[in-house]
């Protein structure tokens, strides 16, 4: 089986996506009989325009312009089919929200088999209605378009599949995001230590780290401060630093983009992991599941999928969005009883091992792809040029 996965941005571009990227990738290329090539775009430049990235082929297309995040080229209906000619996939996956590269390679890629992933349940953000006004349209046209042409459709979280309209329920399956899991030892965990892990561009200011400054300058002034660490990198980290600095916040270190086996000790140190956007974007955000699987529980925010996913008071413990101080106070229950963070860390295990457990789900992800190829290649043909 000839695989071909799609996505806007690939290694050594970071985030979540990327990371499930990569790592379907690799497992899907360790079984016998199967090749994988990934095709993203050569975003920044100088990247090179083809390499192998372990046993999968990189292949990457320019971009003429970058609108918000989504980076788009007039060129590519020529140059994708010519692209996808020489690749030969028998199947196609696209991962989305990102448009732009999938919905063009959907658009010419014939009558191969097309599986659309969907990491997140909307694309609209709060309090920036000029990009909302053209989400909404996107989602109405080509979105609905790309939806409308997918053999399969997966969604990363029961909850991406409740958000999808009607239609598109019978050909939609779960395949939830998922981690490696890896033997617990045991590690000595820094008092009032919080972990915030995440891209740090402008256009993922919804990630909430300024929230999450602001609260941990309200607990700088109690008896027990807490100390923030902060893994990401992008184009605000200096505004972040700024913001540090204004608000005194002396025990916040930024650590820059940190490595898979760097993060896990980084949150196996930790007493919480804070995950608090400000919009219902993330569907199941991988840095949940990343502290669950280090034995660390999770302070989340109380929108979009994420109630879903944290239970409270059992796995995690969820604080209203966009409140500072209940963020604070909060933090500062977990900080204060070693006991509930070791029972909340220890249920996240547990579910990481029962729900979100990498092997399962890749397995769960192949099955599919042979469903659309019967097991073999098919070798549908793409237009002409």
């Amino acid at each position: 089986m000839n695989v071909l996965l799609v996505a806007s941005y690939f290694h050594p571009n970071v985030g979540g996506l990327e990371e499930y990227v990569k790592r379907l990738g690799q497992s899907l290329a360790s079984r016998p009989g199967t090749t994988v090539t990934v095709l993203t775009v050569r975003w920044p430049a100088g990247l090179e325009a083809t390499e192998t990235y372990g046993d999968v082929q990189v292949r990457r297309v320019p971009a003429r312009w970058r609108v918000s995040n989504t980076p788009l080229s007039p060129a590519w209906p020529v140059s994708l089919r010519r692209v996808i000619r020489e690749i030969s996939p028998d199947v196609v996956v696209v991962n989305v929200p990102v448009p732009g590269l999938a919905n063009v390679v959907a658009s010419v890629c014939g009558a191969l088999p097309l599986v659309v992933v969907l990491h997140a349940a909307t694309t609209l953000k709060a309090g920036h209605p000029a990009f909302n006004l053209l989400a909404r349209c996107y989602e109405a046209t080509a979105g609905a378009r790309l939806l409308a042409r997918a053999d399969r459709i997966v969604a990363v979280s029961p909850y991406v599949r409740d958000t999808l309209p009607g239609r598109w329920q019978a050909k939609t399956l779960v395949v939830n995001n998922a981690v490696p899991v890896q033997p617990l030892e045991a590690s000595a965990r820094g008092p009032r230590r919080f972990v915030f892990l995440g891209q740090l561009n402008r256009t993922h200011a919804w990630k909430g780290l300024d929230q999450v400054l602001a609260a941990c300058a309200q607990c700088r002034t109690s008896d027990a401060p807490v100390e923030l660490v902060v893994g990401g990198d992008g184009d605000d980290l200096g505004r972040y630093r700024e913001v540090a600095d204004r608000l005194g916040l002396g025990r916040v270190s930024f650590r820059g983009w940190i490595g898979a086996e760097e993060r896990r000790s980084l949150l196996a140190s930790a007493t919480a992991t804070i995950v608090y956007p400000t919009t219902s974007n993330d569907a199941l955000p991988t840095v949940i599941l990343e502290s669950w699987e280090a034995g660390t529980p999770v302070v989340a925010s109380r929108i979009g999928a994420l109630p879903t996913i944290v239970k409270d008071s059992s796995d995690g413990l969820l604080v209203e969005p966009g409140n500072p101080g209940a963020l604070a106070e909060t933090l500062m229950r977990v900080a204060g009883d070693a006991r509930l963070a070791a029972e909340l860390g220890a249920a996240g295990r547990r579910r990481v091992l029962a729900e979100f457990d990498w092997a399962a789900q890749v397995e769960k992800m192949e099955d599919i792809l042979h469903s659309l190829t019967g097991g073999c290649p098919v070798r549908a043909a793409v237009p002409a040029l």
